[in-house]
């Protein structure tokens, strides 16, 4: 229906999903719906800005179909690309459109190994932060391999007439704002406390959520007692739901 709905032009349609943790059960943090519309349909390759500079709409790739056009087009998804969903949604919007479905598809379970969801909100332990913040690098490091992939399809769709040269233009400057973002938050996290003082205002400037830049001046704070706030947040946030 999403797809009829986009007039049989979408490239992709996804839905979103409903957590669920290590055992199976629901978790307290349950999918947003958006705009509250059963599905929307985004046709114009200028939202990438917006995708670029947000991550939003979320796309995961268990709930997305994608057509067989865009590696008819764009050739194969290199077998170093760990986030396909974003590489692909990418070239949803540049060839044609992607729907989103407003409603839960699957069960998607978060766990200790979860690439995209690095954390429930309900962490207890000093061992869980170490490991997020693992995987945060990690992802880190493969969102700029990325980079490598927007900027090969941007080149395809201008060569092939699907962007103007001037849409083309706007949307390597937000790559590039992409992978500039990507980096320096790199560097940040593996900084010391001098260097990250000194990367702080550039980052936070380019961030643009007011909580990521809350998130990124906590990391000012020396690492233990970063997670001394975090843990004591999450113990909090566990007695009041027991109340």
């Amino acid at each position: 229906m999403a797809w009829e709905a986009s007039g049989r032009r979408a490239k992709g349609v996804c839905g979103e999903v409903v957590h669920i943790d290590q055992a199976g059960n629901l978790t307290s943090s349950q999918p947003a719906s958006g705009s509250g519309v059963r599905w929307q349909f985004e046709d114009k390759p200028l939202q990438l800005k917006s995708y670029l500079r947000t991550g939003s709409p979320v796309i995961l790739g268990a709930t997305a179909a994608w057509s067989r056009s865009l590696f008819e087009r764009f050739g194969p998804i290199r077998e170093d690309l760990t986030y396909e969903d974003m590489a692909l949604g990418f070239r949803a919007r540049l060839s044609g459109g992607i729907s989103f479905i407003g409603a839960p598809l699957i069960k998607y379970r978060l766990h200790d190994h979860n690439l995209h969801h690095s954390s429930n909100g309900e962490t207890m332990r000093w061992s869980d932060l170490i490991a997020e913040d693992r995987r945060r690098k990690t992802g880190l490091v493969r969102k700029r391999g990325l980079v490598r992939s927007f900027y090969a399809d941007l080149e395809k769709a201008g060569n092939c007439g699907l962007l103007e040269k001037w849409e083309c233009t706007e949307l390597m400057s937000a790559v590039e704002r992409f992978e500039k973002t990507h980096a320096l938050e790199l560097d940040f996290r593996n900084a010391w406390l001098p260097r990250r003082l000194r990367l702080f205002p550039r980052l936070a400037a380019l961030q643009s959520e007011r909580t990521e830049r809350f998130e990124l001046a906590y990391r000012l704070l020396p690492c233990w007692t970063y997670y001394a706030v975090r843990l004591f947040k999450a113990y909090v946030r566990k007695l009041a739901l027991q109340r």
